[in-house]
């Protein structure tokens, strides 16, 4: 009994997930990370840059290993 409440329990959480995947048609993805002091020098300008990737459609992006259009930026 208890194997099957665990299965029953997976299958009902991976059901709830996909539907909500299904119904959301668009998303925000932000990046994050730090900036150490030791790895290099960037301008004060730079710091909190903001790199627009624009709309990217959803089957672009549905499969592992797709990517979206590239898109080039610099930091000083």
């Amino acid at each position: 009994m208890n194997k099957t409440l665990i299965a029953l329990c997976l299958a009902l959480t991976t059901t709830s997930i996909s539907a909500m995947a299904a119904d959301a048609g668009s998303g925000k993805i932000t990046f994050k990370g730090t900036i150490n002091s030791g790895a290099c020098t960037i301008a004060p300008t730079d710091v909190n840059k903001e790199v627009q990737l624009g709309n990217i459609a959803a089957v672009n992006l549905d499969a592992a290993g797709k990517k979206g259009p590239l898109n080039s930026f610099e930091l000083k």
